[in-house]
């Protein structure tokens, strides 16, 4: 359990490194999430 909580909080530092490091990046465009492709 401990170790998952440790990958856990790693995985959330870079994260947050990442988008600390893409908010000096300017002008930017964020895309979050997906679009479905269009249905036939």
């Amino acid at each position: 359990m401990a170790r998952s909580s440790c990958q856990i909080f790693k995985i959330m530092a870079e994260f947050v490194e990442g988008i600390e490091t893409l908010a000096k990046i300017r002008p930017y465009i964020s895309i979050f999430g997906s679009a479905p492709p269009p249905v036939r």
